[in-house]
């Protein structure tokens, strides 16, 4: 069964279609740029077995050449623009990626007949609620990332209402890992990795009380795998993540504990003064539904995801400099 996985050379997409090619499937990846270097350490010895395609899911007519051309009999959606300040600076570009994106794999679906699409869509679709654990129907999206995930999920259930299109949506919450962007600024887990390597004393200053339900990249795909192989699936919407909210103080404390060495200090606070941060807190994902209906088990919990992600990074010091 030949799979088309778009986003093919980000995190989500490489850890996907490695999940596929050991599931005995055949993926193809597609994305604007060539196969990355990380692509080797994610896809391992399937690295060989996985075509990769440079291309644009704003092409419709090129997209339908490549589906006819591979045979491709269903569609992991996981390409998107995922930052906040792309979306400031050229928010016409983010809108057209997210969301006619998403229309042309549905309609793709429809032209070709194929058995179903899974939409990566986010736990940002539940908005900055820090309250209880978030269950499917909790919905409050805001900012521009989070509304074209909600517009997204809108066309999916126009399509299943009116053609018949089969689709799922996974709401998954945090990914790290290899393969994700390195933005230190951005992202504290990544800040206190790179710290904790060095084998230095490091203080983050404020951020310790940051919450966040990490998910490693193979858990992601996991749920991906589980969703499009799933007879019958129940529902539509699925929470994919740990299921439990983890402060970036508990990071840090757990870097000391896996990475020789390390000797990290986190301070109070919420990153309150930090624009892409700061009233972005959230609570966990409920993952009942996807574990009572598609299966799904997260793999990685937080030592074991630190301990792969600073494994390679140590491997590949070269990510850190960017």
């Amino acid at each position: 069964m030949t799979i088309l996985i778009t986003g093919g050379a980000g995190l989500v997409g490489l850890y996907t279609a490695r999940r596929f090619a050991e599931d005995g499937q055949n993926p193809i990846c597609l994305d604007r740029v060539p196969r990355p270097a990380h692509a080797a350490y994610i896809l391992g010895d399937k690295a060989k077995d996985i075509p990769h395609e440079q291309g644009d899911v704003l092409d419709f007519e090129s997209l339908s050449d490549l589906v006819r051309e591979h045979k491709v009999e269903g569609i992991i959606h996981a390409a998107a623009v995922v930052n906040e300040y792309v979306f400031l600076d050229d928010p016409l570009l983010g809108i057209r990626v997210n969301t006619i994106g998403t229309a042309n794999m549905l309609e793709l679906t429809r032209q070709h007949d194929l058995r179903r699409v899974i939409f990566c869509s986010s736990g940002t679709m539940y908005g900055p609620n820090a309250g209880q654990p978030l269950v499917e129907g909790d919905e409050d999206p805001k900012g521009f990332y989070a509304e074209t995930k909600n517009i997204s999920e809108r066309l999916m259930h126009q399509y299943r209402d009116k053609f018949g299109v089969q689709s799922i949506a996974l709401r998954i919450s945090a990914v790290y890992g290899p393969g994700k962007v390195w933005n230190m600024d951005n992202y504290p887990l990544q800040r206190l990795c790179y710290h904790a390597l060095q084998g230095e004393p490091y203080e983050m200053t404020e951020g310790g009380d940051y919450k966040r339900d990490f998910t490693y990249g193979a858990d992601a795909a996991l749920g991906l795998l589980l969703a499009y192989g799933k007879e019958d699936p129940a529902y539509n919407e699925y929470n994919i993540s740990v299921g439990k909210l983890i402060s970036v103080a508990e990071v840090g404390d757990a870097l000391n504990r896996i990475v020789p060495g390390a000797d990290l200090t986190v301070g109070s606070g919420a990153f309150e003064s930090h624009v892409a941060l700061s009233g972005s807190l959230r609570g966990e994902l409920d993952i009942t539904r996807a574990r009572e209906d598609l299966g799904f088990k997260p793999e990685y919990d937080l030592d074991k995801g630190l301990s792969a992600y600073t494994d390679y990074l140590r491997a590949h010091p070269e990510i850190m400099d960017k």
